[in-house]
């Protein structure tokens, strides 16, 4: 039930940042403005659901019910300004924040910790591969459908939640009377928040390059590109979840940045080659899927003490959209520079934010990890003695 939430959900956000481009597009307005509404939105959501988070059942259903509500207004009201887009936006975030904390602290409190990564990656695998058909072939009707579809895909999230009514208190929080934090665990969520926060950073200023230098010297490719992007993105989530149970978190992260810094440096170098592009969109998707699995759904649980893991999910989801706001501020500045000095800085910063890493202990238990290895190895054994036994 909680894998099928938690597609609702991640699926209904990128029907809601591809609704936010089409609004940018078709109105004339600067899509920063309304991202950065969406993403205060989604943190100011997340404060609110804190607060109210000792009944986690009812928020799941509060959430639910906004997130199938808020896309049929524009249906309902006239919407043409742009104060009206940016606070349907800001609905937009708040609906997705109020209850995103709670459903991912579910996630890691039903799931073990030896198998969180492959159903993450399964969870983004099916997310995004069911995005890229629906999104297709909703454009082709326009917003009233899409609106439409949007609000009836979230209504779908109600599923899981009645079917778990009769034992809803599964769903409470089981929390210690008295539990202190770790300080080891302040100082590994910090190490691991340092180099997300970095990353997005850079993701969000350089984006605002990248979508316009793609467009302008390759136009007849810019679309062939993004679906390279979302194709590796969602393979690599899935890849990345495998890895993650297999090797540890640790190794699979270093393997994100160094990729995607790599890619960075490869496009500084020569800029205007097309096949260096094909290889910084599989990097980037690859990245970008390592990320998602790592950072959105995994890490975090695993650092959360016992009935903290609401306020770890929030506070480790929250540099994706701090990034976001702090982006508008700062995107004529980046402007400013050249295509080459930017790749070159972000591959850098990229390659400087995998330091913190190297120090941070692995979050996967080691005997999983010798588990894992002592049940491969049995395995083999068996089929060498059936096959000359």
């Amino acid at each position: 039930m909680v894998l099928f939430m938690l597609i609702n959900a991640f699926l209904w956000y990128y029907l809601t940042l591809n609704i936010i481009a089409i609004i940018s597009k078709d109105f004339n307005i600067e899509q920063a403005i309304l991202l950065s509404f969406h993403a205060s939105g989604v943190i100011i959501g997340g404060l609110t659901g804190l607060l109210f988070s000792k009944n986690r059942y009812k928020i799941l259903l509060l959430w639910t019910l906004l997130g199938a509500i808020t896309p049929l207004i524009p249906l309902l009201i006239s919407i043409s300004t742009l104060l009206q887009f940016q606070l349907l936006c800001l609905a937009w975030g708040f609906s997705l924040g109020l209850g995103m904390p709670s459903c991912l602290s579910y996630f890691m409190e039903n799931i073990t910790i030896e198998n969180r990564g492959r159903l993450s990656g399964i969870i983004f695998l099916v997310s995004f591969s069911c995005a890229i058909p629906i999104v297709g072939l909703v454009h082709s009707f326009g917003l009233v459908v899409l609106y439409s579809f949007f609000g009836f895909w979230r209504l779908l999230g109600f599923i899981p939640l009645l079917i778990l009514q009769n034992k809803h208190r599964k769903l409470e929080f089981e929390k210690d009377s008295v539990y202190t934090v770790p300080r080891m665990h302040n100082k590994v969520l910090f190490l691991y928040l340092v180099p997300w926060f970095m990353f997005n950073i850079v993701d969000n200023f350089e984006g605002l390059l990248l979508r316009d230098f793609m467009n302008t010297t390759f136009p007849e490719y810019y679309s062939l590109l993004q679906l390279m992007y979302l194709l590796f993105l969602g393979l690599f989530a899935f890849l990345g979840g495998f890895l993650c149970d297999l090797i540890g978190r640790k190794p699979v992260t270093i393997l994100g940045f160094t990729t995607i810094g790599i890619a960075y440096a490869v496009i500084s170098v020569i800029p205007r080659s097309l096949l260096a592009w094909f290889l910084f969109s599989a990097c980037y998707g690859s990245s970008w899927g390592f990320f998602y699995t790592i950072f959105i759904t995994l890490i975090w649980g695993d650092l959360a003490p016992k009935g903290l893991g609401e306020k770890y999910y929030f506070v480790g989801n929250s540099p994706l959209f701090l990034a976001i706001i702090t982006q508008m501020y700062f995107a004529n500045y980046i402007t400013h520079l050249s295509e080459t000095n930017a790749f070159s800085l972000a591959a850098i910063l990229l390659f400087l934010a995998v330091i913190p890493i190297l120090f941070v202990p692995e979050t996967l238990p080691e005997k999983k990890i010798k588990e894992r290895e002592l049940k491969k190895y049995i395995e083999k054994a068996k089929k060498v003695k059936e096959k000359y036994g």
